[in-house]
């Protein structure tokens, strides 16, 4: 599951300094077996609802191009020794909302005029200099695998006295146009958006969880992502490295970060630089629960 956070972020586009940096993410259960102790056939269905919230201090009110993303998904999970690998099917719709041409302001989407500004892009154009940033609409649908490997471990019976805990996790998915792959819903520019922002992903993620020290956790994560397809105007490659401190039983996380590559703020994946967060972010489960 994804976590939800706040946070500071500095600007990739020396035009747009950001406020804060919002990503609430909810889940809602259809089906869930994981709370059954006697069951051993641990799987789930559900919903997940992502938004993800940017306010600018340039022509912002209070958020800008926010991000909408739903998925319905699947997981099950195996035994793999003392450890666990989980599995979890993905499918859904990412848009903006947004109701103007990416690539003039003063065009509506859709229209005739909108597709004669997307058909004169080359591959020589610098999306980032063009794009709408203000009202520019972004749409598509795609499809995950995620693959998550867990290993706990612990120095005694004690649940807080684990020496470290690691989790690593191998995200597949595809950009596409149908949602799911068979519903003409949703569709609205994906086949546009597609050819710039790529098709085919992959992120590869490590997280390790330290006791260090009797007042508080802490994890190192790190995370890569590469995008296949993108315009050659847009960095394919992002990569962040956090530090996140746990106080005990606590599920909230003290957060700093460093992002080098693409922006991950749909359209704004033109951008490209490095950036710097601080901010928290809420866990689900506290780390006592990895033992």
């Amino acid at each position: 599951m994804e976590n939800s956070s706040v946070s500071w972020k500095s600007p990739m586009n020396e035009e747009e300094d950001i406020v804060f940096d919002a990503q609430p993410t909810l889940y809602y259960q259809l089906y869930n077996t994981y709370l059954n102790q006697e069951k051993k056939n641990k799987q789930a269905v559900y919903i997940v609802f992502k938004s993800h919230l940017r306010m600018y201090q340039e022509r912002s009110l209070p958020v800008k191009t926010p991000s909408y993303i739903g998925f319905l998904g699947y997981q099950k999970s195996f035994k793999w020794g003392k450890n666990k690998l989980n599995l979890a099917l993905e499918t859904g719709h990412y848009s903006n909302g947004q109701s103007r041409c990416a690539w003039d302001a003063n065009i509506e989407d859709g229209t005739e005029e909108c597709k004669a500004a997307f058909d004169a892009i080359t591959d020589n154009t610098d999306l980032a200099a063009i794009y709408n940033r203000n009202s520019g609409n972004f749409s598509i649908n795609l499809s995950k695998i995620i693959l998550q490997y867990v290993i706990p471990q612990s120095k005694s019976k004690d649940v807080n006295n684990y020496a470290i805990a690691h989790r690593f996790n191998l995200m597949l998915g595809r950009n596409h146009e149908n949602f799911a792959f068979l519903f003409d819903i949703g569709r609205e520019n994906n086949g546009g958006d597609i050819q710039f922002v790529g098709d085919n992903f992959i992120q590869v993620a490590t997280e390790s969880f330290f006791s260090a020290s009797k007042k508080f956790d802490l994890s190192i994560k790190n995370e890569l992502e590469y995008i296949h397809g993108t315009h050659p105007s847009i960095n394919p490659w992002r990569y962040t490295f956090s530090v996140n401190v746990f106080p005990l039983d606590w599920v909230t996380a003290f957060q700093v970060a460093f992002s080098s590559g693409h922006d991950n703020y749909n359209y704004r994946i033109v951008d490209s630089g490095n950036q710097f967060t601080i901010g928290v972010r809420w866990d689900l489960f506290d780390r006592s629960q990895y033992k």
